[in-house]
């Protein structure tokens, strides 16, 4: 919950200071109201697949993360449930799941507007109507925020429905800027699909050179008459004086070599990248987050071209200045 609440008429409401600051789910009463609903959901023929774990219990947890996620957006845990998915251990949340958040979290109605077309159409994201005074506002374009497959294909979501992505993916850009503590921790898929077209890997195994070629048998035997009779008659000539020739280069030492077959591809969308470690820097609750974020950016900072680099060290001294000043 954001410590400013709108009304519908806009205007601005400080809450009174609350005596009990920690998270509902430390009460223990409406801890176990969620273990009831978790239990119930866990046991729901119609939950989904990726929710049922190897047994009940596993299945219990599963359904309590998504009962505690709803209770912080205050919405239907069955419904929250149908709006999620799973990518390599993460549970992500559809585009349109976190646009109901913010209204149903903070009654923050958003305003979307277009412009261009093809890879140039562009979204304005508002929280007030066009023409009224506001500062906080995202713009983004296809171009900018499409996701693509491993491939470097433009998936089939934004394809087929351009728009909606743009919603989708401008409201949640707009949340993580403003409202960064409604979907704190949240995946939606086109970040999932980043990071699986970041992720993949060329693991077709490398062909052998073809063998060298050889003379067909007719060649060979002729050859071997040839040099039988020259020897019968006499000396054989004096052998003709060819320059020494250069020797072969130096195969490369085998540290090289493996070198060369572990480098990694450069990103596919350095610009993506670098906005969600942005997002991810936004997160840092405390000095030692922003460096786990930041040590895990250095092992892959290697595959983002060198201006790309220079912006993503731009962001890390903004974000550490940040907790200097508090």
């Amino acid at each position: 919950m954001s410590l400013v609440e709108y009304q519908t008429n806009g205007e601005l409401i400080e809450p009174p200071l609350r005596q009990e600051l920690l998270p509902p789910i430390f009460k223990a009463e409406i801890f176990d109201q969620m273990q009831r609903i978790a239990r119930m959901m866990a046991f729901a023929p119609l939950v989904p697949e990726h929710l049922k774990g190897r047994d009940i219990n596993e299945s219990l947890a599963n359904c309590l993360l998504v009962v505690n996620q709803s209770l912080k957006w205050r919405m239907d845990p069955f419904a929250v449930a149908q709006e999620t998915f799973v990518f390599q251990g993460k549970i992500g949340y559809s585009g349109k799941l976190v646009a109901a958040a913010l209204q149903s979290c903070l009654n923050i109605k958003l305003y979307y507007y277009f412009e261009g077309t093809g890879e140039q159409r562009k979204i304005i994201v508002r929280d007030r109507p066009k023409g009224e005074d506001t500062d906080r506002v995202v713009e983004g374009t296809f171009e900018q925020w499409v996701t693509k497959d491993k491939n470097g294909n433009i998936n089939q979501s934004w394809k087929k429905q351009p728009d909606d992505m743009l919603i989708y993916r401008g409201t949640r850009q707009w949340c993580r800027r403003y409202e960064p503590q409604v979907i704190l921790g949240v995946l939606t898929e086109d970040e999932l699909e980043e990071i699986r077209a970041e992720s993949a890997r060329d693991v077709t195994p490398r062909k052998a050179p073809p063998p060298a070629p050889k003379l067909p048998a007719s060649e060979t035997q002729e050859a071997e008459t040839v040099a039988e009779k020259s020897t019968r008659k006499g000396p054989p000539p004096a052998p003709k004086t060819t320059p020494p020739s250069a020797p072969p280069p130096a195969p490369p030492p085998a540290s090289e070599t493996v070198a060369e077959a572990e480098i990694e591809p450069p990103f596919a969308d350095p610009r993506a990248y670098v906005d969600r470690l942005a997002d991810q820097l936004d997160e840092a609750q405390s000095v030692e987050e922003l460096h786990e974020i930041w040590l895990a950016h250095l092992e892959v900072q290697h595959r983002l071209p060198p201006e790309w680099q220079t912006k993503a060290e731009e962001q890390m001294r903004l974000h550490r200045k940040r907790f200097q000043d508090e």
